[in-house]
């Protein structure tokens, strides 16, 4: 699946899409971990409900 990236308020982000959000349990506001492994950024969910 490919997304642009937008520019919001001076930083550069993505839109996850819903169906991803969705088969991951995303919720708005929830935090997230963004680390780069191998040239490609990795974004985990860090839950605060469990699944």
């Amino acid at each position: 699946m490919k997304r642009k990236l937008q520019k919001f308020a001076g930083v550069v982000g993505v839109y996850i899409p819903a169906e991803i959000g969705k088969d991951l349990h995303l919720k708005h506001g929830e935090l997230v971990d963004f680390s780069v492994m191998d040239g490609k950024i990795i974004i985990t969910p860090l839950y605060t409900t469990p699944i």
